[in-house]
C-alpha cells in the first residue's frame, strides 16, 4: 500500500493511545492469527469478535471434491477477470458473523449437508427425470437458501459483486436474525440437478448473477451441481412460480438438465475449456524452456 502525506498527517494529528488501546491491538493482532476479526456481525448488528466466515458454505465445496487434501482450484470471476485465482485451496471467506450468528448459519448448514449429501440424496443418486423432494424441514431449509445469497449480498469480496440485494439485504438480515423463513414466495428458490453428458455434475459453481424472469428480479448461479434461481421481489410471484418453491410440507419440485441447457453456463464451461487449454499450453512451454 501506498502512504500519502494525507493519511500520515492524519496519524499524527491522532491523540496519543492509552494502555487500553494497545490491549485492544493485542487483542486484534491475536484474533487474527486465530481466523477471527473485530466489528460488527453483519447478522446481529452487535460490536464484538468476528469469525472469519465462509460466504458459500464450507461443505458444499469440500463435499464435492473441490477442496481438501491440499487439492487447488481455479477461481475465475467473470466481472473481475483481473481478480482471477488459479490455485486456491479454501473457499472465500470474510469477517462477517460473531460466534452466536455463525453457530446459527451452522445448524443450517448441518442439515442442508445432510440432505444434500447424506443417504438417498437426490444430488449423489440422480433421478431421470423432475423429482418431488419430499421429507424435508422447511425452516431450516428455507433459511439455509436465504443465508447463502444473502451472505453474497453482504460480501465485499468481488466474486460476489454480482449480488445487491438493496432493501431487501434488510429485510432478509431481520428474517434471518428472527430465523424466520418467511412464506414459500418470499425468496423462494427454483433448483435444477446439472448433469453432463448424463452423469452427475457435482463439482460445478457459478458466479450469481441478477436477471428478470417472469417479471421479477431473481439470481441464478450454480452451487454443488444444483442450479438455483432466487427470486428477490416484494411482490409475490404467479402461482406457477409458486408451485416450485419448496414449500410447508416439506415438499421440493427439483428439475433436471444438462449443464449445457443453461446458455450462459454453456458458455462459462466452454471459457473455461478454452482458458484451461491455453495455460495447458503455457506450462508445456516453460516446461520446456527449463528443461
Amino acid at each position: 500500500m501506498k502512504w500519502t502525506n494525507s493519511s500520515l498527517n492524519r496519524d499524527r494529528s491522532q491523540a496519543t493511545k492509552t494502555p487500553n488501546d494497545f490491549r485492544k491491538l493485542r487483542q486484534q493482532a491475536s484474533l487474527k492469527t486465530q481466523g477471527r476479526g473485530w466489528g460488527t456481525c453483519r447478522l446481529c448488528e452487535e460490536n464484538g469478535d468476528l469469525r472469519e466466515s465462509h460466504i458459500t458454505s464450507k461443505f458444499l465445496w469440500k463435499v464435492t471434491g473441490i477442496i481438501g487434501n491440499k487439492r487447488k482450484f481455479s477461481a475465475t470471476s467473470t466481472s473481475h477477470p483481473h481478480l482471477s485465482e488459479p490455485h486456491r485451496q479454501d473457499a472465500f471467506k470474510e469477517y462477517l458473523l460473531c460466534d452466536r450468528c455463525e453457530a446459527q448459519f451452522g445448524r443450517y448448514e448441518a442439515y442442508a449437508r445432510k440432505k444434500f449429501f447424506g443417504k438417498n440424496s437426490p444430488l449423489l443418486n440422480r433421478p431421470n427425470q423432475h423429482y418431488i423432494w419430499t421429507g424435508l424441514d422447511y425452516r431450516r431449509l428455507k433459511l439455509f437458501q436465504m443465508s447463502l445469497l444473502w451472505r453474497m449480498g453482504v460480501s465485499s469480496h468481488p466474486y460476489y459483486a454480482g449480488v445487491k440485494l438493496g432493501k431487501h439485504e434488510a429485510i432478509m438480515r431481520s428474517m434471518l436474525h428472527a430465523e424466520d423463513p418467511g412464506e414459500p414466495w418470499q425468496y423462494g428458490c427454483i433448483a435444477t440437478l446439472l448433469s453432463h453428458a448424463r452423469k452427475p455434475l457435482v463439482a460445478f459453481f457459478s458466479q450469481a448473477e441478477r436477471i428478470q424472469l417472469w417479471g421479477h428480479s431473481c439470481y441464478r448461479l450454480a452451487l454443488a451441481g444444483m442450479h438455483w434461481f432466487t427470486f428477490v421481489s416484494s411482490h409475490k410471484p404467479s402461482p406457477t412460480a409458486c408451485e416450485l418453491f419448496l414449500n410447508r410440507e416439506g415438499s421440493w419440485l427439483l428439475f433436471h438438465g444438462e449443464v449445457f441447457d443453461f446458455p450462459y453456463l454453456r458458455a462459462q464451461v466452454m471459457e473455461l475449456r478454452a482458458r484451461d487449454k491455453a495455460m495447458g499450453s503455457q506450462n508445456s512451454r516453460e516446461d520446456n524452456q527449463i528443461s
